[in-house]
């Protein structure tokens, strides 16, 4: 049996809008939105499979990727690809920590 890594592409759509910082110091009007224009840096990264072996999935396994970012994204412009199929958001915690996952099929590599 040949085992393949799992292909993981992050691709973070920025648009005016999507990503934002608001500052809520007592000079700035609360209301106020202040755009930084500077990409979120993802803090914490890590694959998980619902396998015995954790770092390993086959057809049935359930894959997550689950990442943090330093200020809030939009986590439905945040695309996800595990073995090349897009992951659905499994959880959203402030829009900050994420979660997506795929459901391994018969066509997917294993590994």
């Amino acid at each position: 049996m040949r085992r393949y890594s799992l292909l993981i592409y992050f691709l973070f759509l920025v648009a005016e809008g999507v990503l934002y910082a608001q500052d809520t110091s007592p000079a700035v009007d609360a209301g106020e939105v202040v755009d930084d224009w500077s990409a979120p840096q993802l803090t914490i990264v890590f694959i998980i499979s619902s396998n015995a072996n954790t770092g390993y999935a086959q057809v049935g396994d359930t894959v997550w990727v689950n990442f943090s970012a330093d200020e809030p994204i939009d986590p439905t412009a945040v695309n996800v690809k595990i073995s090349n199929q897009e992951a659905a958001l499994y959880r959203n915690e402030g829009n900050q920590t994420c979660s997506k996952y795929i459901v391994m099929g018969a066509g997917d590599a294993e590994g």
